[in-house]
């Protein structure tokens, strides 16, 4: 339901979606160019991640500690 309910909004808001077992490890930061930037632990959405996107950097955080807050990767960041 909800990615049929992005798939129709204009094309100024589409964007490309990968499915990731892990809730958490979707939760991730691109600081630009070819990078980005995940929570380390989660071998099996790495995996998915690194197959759709071939290219790409990947940085992996030990965000363990946040994580037991219920926190996550942008949870701990300054967006600017």
């Amino acid at each position: 339901k909800v990615y049929d309910a992005i798939a129709s909004l204009p094309d100024v808001y589409q964007s490309d979606f990968t499915w990731v077992p892990d809730e958490v490890f979707a939760n991730v930061l691109s600081p630009g160019g070819n990078t980005l930037i995940v929570q380390k632990g989660f071998p099996e959405s790495m995996k998915i991640l690194v197959e759709r996107f071939p290219g790409l950097r990947v940085v992996e955080l030990d965000m363990s500690e946040i994580i037991k807050g219920d926190g996550a990767l942008t949870c701990g960041s300054i967006l600017i």
